[in-house]
């Protein structure tokens, strides 16, 4: 079977503003793998989700986000061509058709890289 993580990030309203929570979950077991909540919403806080997800649990054979800016920083992406296999973007319009980064950095249908 394979592994596929999957992350997002969701906003909190808290009194006097908002805070960000990052997570990661296993697709096929539901579990949250790893999670953090800051004041920005940066790359620092996903990255800091994703090594940790990376060091306490085996490296996935897909890994998939949303386009945010965040996720597509350079940071994240080569963090993830590093450990991942396929690194899936939901596309912004049509959240069903997802994009695949292979590991060497070839972007693809993933539906035909399934």
């Amino acid at each position: 079977m394979l592994t596929m993580y999957g992350t997002d990030i969701t906003y909190i309203k808290i009194a006097g503003g908002m805070v960000y929570m990052a997570a990661i979950i296993d697709w096929h077991s539901k579990a949250v793998l790893s999670h953090r909540i800051s004041n920005t919403m940066d790359s620092q806080l996903v990255m800091s989700v994703l090594n940790d997800a990376l060091e306490k649990y085996p490296h996935p054979e897909i890994f998939n986000t949303d386009q945010g800016s965040q996720y597509t920083s350079e940071i994240h992406t080569k963090r993830l061509k590093i450990w991942v296999l396929q690194y899936l973007w939901m596309a912004k319009a049509e959240p069903q058709i997802i994009v695949a980064l292979s590991a060497s950095g070839e972007a693809q249908n993933a539906r035909e890289s399934i």
